[in-house]
């Protein structure tokens, strides 16, 4: 018997989850003196778990800490790692502005405590993630400079089956928040050179604490 299909669209073919700005501090001390990070998270989690979707993916875009403590990353891997593991989902971990690198590698990859820029590759069933590092270390403004823009155009000289989407903190689109401006990606033409004719369909970032979405390059 063929599946019942009530719309004028199929399903989709990747479903991903993309949270952002967690910002974890060390022994759960609240946020800006108020704001408990780790039960926000932990509810906005079983609001996801009650939706009963099967993702690909999760991705979370940058500050993962708030000052990149590392009981902090440990106390997040352990929020987010058994939520994963009941999904069958692997956990996309991106680099912002509040993370310290050396802590982030070894608190939540498992790798060598280094300056190293956070990057990586996934393969959802033909849909590519590229994850990139625009933290500037000891900044708030975002830069991908040349060397991940060499790898990322090296990448995307061969096609994906499902496209690619790209995940980074900082937003490459324009603030309404008066002064955010400080706060952005800078050199944007330099992406929007790399990505133009590929088969990036999107990029998914944080940083500026509202929900937002644009074009960018077309």
């Amino acid at each position: 018997m063929s599946s019942v299909s009530l719309g004028q669209y199929p399903p989709a073919l990747r479903t991903l989850i993309h949270l952002s700005d967690t910002h974890f501090l060390a022994g759960n001390r609240p946020l800006g003196g108020r704001y408990d990070t780790s039960a926000n998270l932990t509810a906005t989690l079983a609001r996801i778990d009650a939706m009963r979707i099967a993702p690909d993916a999760i991705v979370i875009t940058g500050d993962l800490t708030d000052l990149g403590e590392p009981e902090a990353y440990a106390s997040l891997r352990a929020v987010v790692e058994p939520f994963a593991a009941r999904l069958a989902a692997p956990v996309v971990w991106v680099a912002g502005n509040h993370d310290e690198r050396p802590a982030l590698r070894a608190g939540l990859l498992d790798a060598a405590p280094t300056e190293e820029p956070v990057t990586g590759v996934w393969d959802l069933g033909g849909l590519r993630l590229i994850a990139l590092d625009s933290t500037v270390p000891g900044w708030h403004h975002g830069e991908l400079g040349d060397a991940q823009l060499s790898w990322l155009r090296d990448l995307l000289a061969h096609p994906a089956p499902l496209g690619t989407l790209l995940a980074f903190h900082h937003p490459p689109l324009p603030s309404h928040v008066p002064l955010f401006d400080i706060l952005e990606l800078r050199d944007q033409p330099a992406l929007a050179e790399v990505v133009a004719g590929t088969d990036v369909r999107g990029i998914l970032a944080g940083h500026l604490h509202y929900s937002t979405h644009g074009t960018f390059a077309g």
